[in-house]
């Protein structure tokens, strides 16, 4: 059997509420959000096979990039941040009159976050893990260059 989630699957304990309705005991609802990992080659198994048991309404996941996905890119990140700060000083210092351009320092802060995407009520017939969001990040540097 192929696992469809990686690493560990968290199920708590559905919370229980009376429906209300025109009856007395018009019956009960239980929610509960489960949680987990899972590589895209598996999202339309997992989607189409939590979809299609009954109560279950499927409203959203969030994509996280993976440990080397986040690496990667970071670094691309870094690599054209550095490529348009040295490019931005060069124009300064030619601006001024001025030939050489030493990096200094380098302040970097980044920041990944999760991308949520809503899904349907319904499960659709086919969901293509194309459609799935893609993580988001960003880098943000303050260079400080030497120009003389």
């Amino acid at each position: 059997m192929k696992l469809l989630v990686i690493g560990r699957l968290v199920i708590p304990s559905p919370s229980t509420y009376a429906m209300t309705g025109s009856q007395p005991s018009s019956g009960y609802r239980a929610a509960t959000t489960i949680t987990g990992t899972v590589g895209r080659s598996n999202y339309d198994t997992l989607i189409q096979r939590a979809g299609r048991l009954p109560g279950v309404r499927l409203q959203g996941m969030t994509s996280l990039t993976s440990a080397e996905g986040q690496d990667r890119l970071q670094a691309q990140l870094l690599e054209k941040a550095l490529q348009r700060g040295h490019s931005q000083a060069e124009r300064t210092a030619s601006a001024l009159g001025l030939r050489r351009v030493v990096l200094l320092r380098i302040d970097q802060r980044s920041h990944a976050s999760p991308s949520l995407s809503a899904m349907g009520v319904n499960a659709s017939p086919r969901f293509r893990p194309e459609e799935a969001p893609l993580p988001k990040a960003s880098l943000s540097l303050a260079l400080d260059y030497c120009l003389n």
